[in-house]
């Protein structure tokens, strides 16, 4: 047994298509231009142990396709671009979001964040420096100047 949709049938189915498209790229983009305000903690990782470092913030600016991480001296990066976004979370990678190998002779900042939730997790790694993960759960902010 075939099943045909008539031309009128198609063309009602249209109009869903567009509004569900329309809603899925909103939600792609649904942290451009967003401040965060995030606070938690930060695990050290040196070879004596790992050092835990409580009651830490850092500020984060999401824009487009982008993260920026400042107000902490511990961890922090600029421009790390974010490789993939799922309704509820997005990645992001300073090295290899296009799937290339990691040079560790380079600094990299990676970690994920969870649009709902808002946790955080980030970590630095850099040449001759201990590695720095922190956890954090971030609020919206309102930037004090534009």
């Amino acid at each position: 047994m075939t099943h045909h949709r008539s031309a009128r049938q198609s063309i009602g189915a249209m109009p869903l298509m567009l509004v569900a498209i329309g809603a899925a790229s909103q939600a792609a983009f649904a942290l451009d231009d967003t401040y965060l305000r995030c606070k938690g903690s930060i695990a050290i990782f040196l070879e004596s142990g790992v050092q835990s470092v409580e009651k830490q913030e850092i500020a984060a600016h999401v824009m487009r396709d982008t993260i920026n991480f400042m107000g902490n001296n511990l961890l922090g990066g600029k421009d790390i671009q974010i490789c993939r976004q799922s309704t509820d979370d997005f990645y992001f990678d300073s090295q290899s979001c296009k799937g290339g190998p990691v040079d560790l002779a380079r600094p990299r900042e990676y970690g994920t964040l969870n649009k709902i939730t808002g946790e955080l997790h980030l970590s630095n790694e850099a040449p001759k420096l201990a590695l720095a993960q922190g956890s954090f759960i971030c609020k919206k902010a309102e930037p004090l100047m534009k």
